[in-house]
């Protein structure tokens, strides 16, 4: 209130009056700068927080796409199909499978380019803008490029392949399998890369080729205890008045779980002879009348000697030599890769040598009801004159007077064949960088018949190939470089049958099946056999540091699809094709396993 007495005092209450009047409007005045000035820093700091809102979603969105391009490079290569438009649509693909999360992002382009063996991905994206419209920007590009380049380790494989009479409508496809995995390896390695492949067809034995460092590691001398195996003491002639039998045939052979032959309840040879055959002994020989080194079973008979070495058998056939086909080593020896000892004969290996089997005439003459799957001479019935008095007379294939120096019915070049080395596939082919060498060892393959299907053989021979040690030397040492093996099969393990009752079966990398190897003379029995030597070879193999996969082609039988499987280094090592196509996939597959791609960007 203004003062009304005094002049002075009313001038000082006016003074103050008027300062509170400014006062009062400058805070107004205030008021509305600090609301314009917050109007005019609102917009740049609602910039700044959209700018990091969308950098951030921007941010999350490149890591996604950046993720899905990575794994889309990585698996290009996955599955079938090996072509460069079929590399780029699984590559798109798999990207559009993983790029979900993508914040609001979308994908404007996906550019895929194939260059040897990498595989480049480009992709571009655009983000809408959130607050960042503020400050006049509309979206955000994004830019994401993944490349991964395949590149082979150091790697040593040995493909063991089933050559086997049973894949004759399917070779191709084998071939066609094989050939893209050395191409997939091959094809990926640097000019530094170490890379070899080995190259082992398999069918009833391995043929491990038969040049001078081969007979080197061969029991050239008898010693082994499988040279001579089919042959060895078998009687094959009589005494004149001594023989009143029909002879020949035996017995109608096993069946799955039948009994072994009549052979074995009985306490002498001669006495199994006389029960199968009848005997009325008109005029004993003796010792005396049979020359060294055949023997004399009393009381008349007259077998081979204790000894044989197939390969003085295969010397005295004019026109064909041993081939190369080995028999099975004894026990451990046939599921490890020991070196041949010439000091251990049983390390050693035996000659393939399947004998010559009985003449068409006399299966007639005898009314016997089968045909030799391998007749390739002419029986000699007739003893006389040397080395036997003209007493005795011949009655069985089983004679080694066969192999007397004449030609013989041979016949070598698959699938069917004739002669000592029947049913003997191509050889190895020993470890090489030599792609051209490999691709043509495959593409020589044919499908073999007879025989049966020895896997066990084959691995032990796919290790071997492998092992830095004799017999096969080219392999590095272990732990310098990596060693797989790749088997394929289309079957059990079994042996062929035969309706000749003297044999039971076709001749196998055990002999025959009644050669005494298997320990109970049936195919069951065989099956198991070669059964377990897989399993050891297998597990053997894999201790010593070599990678399995394994490839059951066709094959529904649950028991040898577990054991294939428990073969393998791992189960996603173990493939179960089909079809055709699906054995080609196999390869693939493994071929892409070896050569994993690599992120290189």
């Amino acid at each position: 209130m203004l003062s009304r007495g005094n002049p002075t005092a009313r001038r000082n209450d006016r003074s103050r009056f008027y300062a509170s009047e400014l006062a009062a409007r400058f805070a107004a005045d205030q008021r509305g700068n600090a609301i314009a000035l917050f109007v005019m820093m609102l917009v740049p700091v609602l910039g700044a927080a959209g700018v990091a809102i969308d950098y951030g979603r921007a941010i999350a969105a490149q890591s996604s796409l950046q993720a899905a391009a990575d794994s889309a490079v990585l698996s290009s290569r996955s599955g079938s199909g090996t072509d460069e438009a079929a590399i780029k649509a699984k590559t798109e693909a798999f990207f559009a499978a993983n790029a979900h999360q993508l914040y609001g992002a979308t994908i404007k382009d996906v550019a895929v380019v194939q260059a040897n063996n990498v595989i480049e991905l480009r992709v571009t994206a655009e983000l809408p803008a959130s607050l960042t419209v503020l400050l006049g920007r509309d979206n955000f590009d994004i830019v994401v490029k993944s490349k991964a380049a395949a590149a082979a380790e150091d790697v040593e494989i040995a493909l063991v392949l089933d050559n086997t009479g049973s894949m004759r409508d399917f070779m191709d496809d084998l071939k066609t399998g094989a050939k893209d995995l050395v191409e997939a390896v091959h094809g990926s390695a640097t000019s530094v890369s170490k890379v070899k492949f080995a190259v082992v067809p398999y069918v009833g034995a391995v043929n491990i080729g038969n040049g001078a460092a081969q007979m080197a590691w061969m029991d050239v001398n008898g010693h082994a205890s499988r040279n001579g195996l089919a042959l060895r003491s078998q009687s094959f002639g009589y005494e004149a008045g001594c023989y009143t039998g029909g002879g020949g045939g035996g017995s109608t052979g096993p069946g799955n779980g039948a009994t072994g032959s009549l052979f074995d309840a009985l306490p002498t040879f001669a006495n199994a002879v006389r029960a199968v055959l009848g005997i009325a002994t008109a005029r004993a020989a003796n010792a005396s009348d049979v020359p060294s080194p055949f023997q004399f079973y009393d009381p008349c008979w007259i077998a081979n000697p204790d000894t044989i070495n197939y390969f003085d058998l295969f010397a005295k056939i004019p026109n064909t030599t041993w081939k190369g086909c080995v028999l099975a080593r004894p026990a451990p020896y046939d599921a490890d890769d020991t070196a041949p000892d010439a000091g251990a004969p049983e390390t050693r290996f035996v000659p393939w040598f399947w004998p010559d089997q009985p003449d068409a005439d006399k299966i007639l003459a005898n009314g016997w009801t089968f045909v030799s799957s391998n007749d390739y001479l002419t029986d000699r019935p007739d003893l006389v004159p040397n080395p036997f008095k003209d007493t005795w007379n011949g009655w069985t294939h089983r004679s080694i007077l066969q192999y007397s120096n004449v030609n013989a019915n041979i016949d070598e070049i698959g699938p069917d064949t004739s002669g000592p080395n029947k049913s003997c596939p191509d050889p190895i082919l020993p470890l090489t960088n030599a792609k051209g060498d490999v691709l043509a060892a495959i593409d020589r393959m044919v499908h073999w018949n007879g025989s049966g299907t020895n896997v066990a053989e084959g691995l032990a021979w796919g290790w071997r190939v492998l092992s830095p040690g004799a017999p096969f030397t080219e392999g590095a040492a272990y732990g310098k470089i990596r060693k797989v093996l790749v088997l394929m099969t289309d079957g059990t393990n079994n042996i062929d049958p035969s309706p000749d009752g003297a044999i039971w079966s076709d001749y196998s990398a055990y002999g025959y099946l009644n050669s005494g190897v298997v320990p109970d003379v049936t195919y069951d029995a065989f099956r198991q056999h070669t059964d377990a030597r897989m399993t050891d070879v297998c597990q053997n193999a894999k201790n010593a540091g070599i990678t399995i996969y394994t490839v059951a082609f066709g094959i529904v039988d649950q028991q040898t699809l577990n054991k294939l499987e428990a073969c393998a280094s791992k189960p996603p090592y173990a493939y179960a094709p089909g079809t055709q196509t699906e054995l080609v996939e196999a390869f693939n597959a493994i071929g892409a396993s070896l050569t994993e791609l690599r992120l290189t960007e």
